[in-house]
């Protein structure tokens, strides 16, 4: 079997299929926090302005105006250290420029834990307009520490406006009855980019019926930039097994109803969870002009072959998904000889499409 090997130094848009947006939207993904993670590890979460900040290279120094404590025992002013390295170009000195925000304190409540990958000040904080959440974000005096975070921040990314995207960062792959709520009502929202991040969050949790939703929705935040993290959740997170769900998005893609950005995102969603039903559409990959299309239908129809599992991002990470232990009655030694991640040569592609147009050719019953 020929092995892909991701080396040091290689750049994203090396990568099969991976354009450098999504690989460094994958990137800010996985290196935020979650909410759970950030609950645990404070000693009070809090609702707070900041006025005015000493910004050095070295820390930022700044009094936080507590407004609303949200859990812990605060004091109604916070004097904060927080030691960091300021990337080069960003202002130093007094910088008076109010903010408003969600804030996790340090078990000493002298700093903050840093809630955002940015590693500047709006890393610190999330954007938060200081209002007790209501309608779909409103939650009960009994409810879960971790429910009540949801909400509060949902509800305050509402109405702050336009970074919708930290809801991704901080909600990470949590989940649960309030995430969903919350990723619901950021669909439906007027704004075209809560609509992005909330579809963005139901498919990278595969909820049924994602793409039908995707379909109808996609040409109302085409042009919006929060797009990209529709399309990242679509190639790397969307495996919903459900009877009918792979067919449907293979129909969206056979009447062009997924083109430009999101064809390659589809594709690879159908050839990473390579069930029967996704079989017709990946053999006529192997016809395609796109020679990264053709390698995906080589993957996608070996990895049934070969009883390989659905490919995911934690599998990726593991190499998992090359580990093809699942009983298959169409598992050869030549199936196994022929299972190609990426050509190096011409002719290695040629012959690898090849056995796989004379596979699917010798087994019509799987049409």
């Amino acid at each position: 079997m020929t092995m892909y090997t991701i080396r040091r130094g290689m750049s994203p848009t090396r990568l099969p299929g991976v354009s450098a947006a999504l690989f460094l939207a994958a990137v800010t993904w996985a290196r935020a926090d979650t909410l759970s993670n950030l609950a645990a590890r404070s000693s009070g979460v809090v609702i707070g302005t900041v006025n005015e900040r000493a910004q050095a290279v070295d820390s930022v120094t700044f009094d936080l105006q507590v407004e609303r404590v949200l859990t812990g025992r605060v004091a109604s002013v916070v004097h904060v250290t927080h030691a960091w390295h300021l990337p080069a170009g960003l202002p130093t000195g007094t910088l008076r420029t109010p903010v408003r925000g969600i804030w996790f304190l340090s078990p000493d409540q002298g700093n903050v834990l840093r809630v955002r990958p940015s590693p500047a000040f709006d890393g610190l904080f999330v954007p938060n307009g200081g209002g007790t959440p209501t309608g779909a974000y409103a939650y009960s005096p009994a409810a879960p520490l971790a429910d009540m975070l949801t909400f509060e921040v949902a509800s305050g990314l509402d109405s702050y406006g336009d970074e919708p995207a930290a809801l991704l960062e901080v909600l990470g792959f949590d989940d649960g009855p309030a995430i969903d709520t919350v990723l619901r009502s950021f669909m439906a929202s007027p704004k075209p980019g809560f609509r992005a991040i909330g579809l963005t969050g139901l498919l990278a949790r595969s909820r049924p019926g994602m793409v039908s939703t995707l379909t109808q929705l996609w040409p109302t935040i085409a042009q919006d930039p929060n797009r990209r993290w529709v399309a990242l959740a679509l190639r790397d997170m969307w495996r919903d097994l459900t009877t009918g769900s792979v067919a449907q998005l293979v129909a969206s893609l056979n009447s062009t109803s997924l083109t430009g950005e999101l064809r390659e995102p589809a594709v690879r969603a159908v050839s990473a969870i390579h069930t029967e039903e996704a079989l017709p559409f990946l053999a006529g990959l192997l016809v395609s002009g796109d020679p990264a299309e053709r390698m995906r239908g080589v993957f996608g129809l070996a990895s049934f072959a070969n009883g390989c599992p659905v490919q995911t991002n934690a599998n990726v990470v593991s190499m998992d998904y090359l580990r093809c232990k699942q009983a298959s009655p169409y598992k050869t030694e030549e199936t196994v000889a022929s299972f190609l991640l990426v050509a190096t040569t011409p002719a290695q592609e040629a012959a690898a499409v090849a056995f796989w147009q004379q596979w699917w050719s010798g087994h019509p019953e799987l049409r």
